[in-house]
């Protein structure tokens, strides 16, 4: 049996990454600590790591990409890429939350936990889920609200992306329950998409509401 070869997509987040993955085996993949991918380097990135896995455009069955949150130019390259490879190829285009992504790839024992991610001019974006369910609006802001309205309990972890990681491990209040969810959030998006498709309507962070200043998430 032919198994599927997802080219996953994320181009909104530090300086983007792009990932291939058969079933749940990692075959590829590519990140830059850069600012966010152009839409040509983004080609060009993903033209390598196909290259490099030894197979052809044709064979890829499917595409995953984030939409969101992130940079608004990144939501809008990574979503336009997808979108087109898919229509040229003919296969399906999932699109998938950043957040929810990394929630459902990380796992982990915890009931609850929190994803963070940065969304550039140094602004953050964080959620709350409980086993991979979104249980709170999405919340923006600096990484002091985020230590001051996130609510704790003995057994929260916090999946923080790998730029952001070291900072919180600074953070005495929270440093015991942050783990690095890496830069690698294509995995994750690739991962995520085989069991949810959020749509491929861009999920930009300055259309988040704005809850009550100092309510907890």
């Amino acid at each position: 049996m032919m198994r599927s070869k997802i080219l996953a997509i994320e181009a909104a987040i530090g300086g983007g990454s792009v990932a291939l993955l058969s079933g749940d085996a990692v075959l590829q993949s590519w990140h830059s600590t850069e600012a966010p991918a152009r839409s040509e380097e983004l080609l060009a990135r993903i033209s390598d790591i196909i290259g490099a896995a030894g197979i052809e455009r044709e064979e890829l069955t499917g595409i995953a990409v984030s939409n969101g949150p992130g940079s608004y130019t990144g939501i809008r390259i990574g979503l336009a890429t997808a979108i087109g490879l898919g229509r040229s190829l003919g296969v399906p285009c999932v699109g998938v939350s950043a957040l929810r992504a990394i929630s459902i790839a990380s796992g982990g024992p915890s009931r609850r936990n929190q994803v963070l991610v940065p969304i550039g001019r140094d602004g953050y974006c964080w959620q709350t889920f409980e086993n991979g369910v979104q249980t709170g609006l999405a919340r923006t802001g600096n990484l002091d609200t985020f230590a001051s309205e996130i609510r704790i309990e003995p057994d929260s972890i916090i999946y923080a992306h790998g730029e952001v990681y070291p900072l919180l491990a600074g953070i005495e209040s929270i440093r015991d329950h942050v783990v690095d969810a890496g830069r690698d959030i294509a995995v994750s998006i690739g991962l995520a998409s085989v069991s949810i498709d959020d749509g491929l309507q861009p999920f930009y962070a300055r259309d988040i509401p704005i809850l009550p200043a100092g309510e907890k998430v």
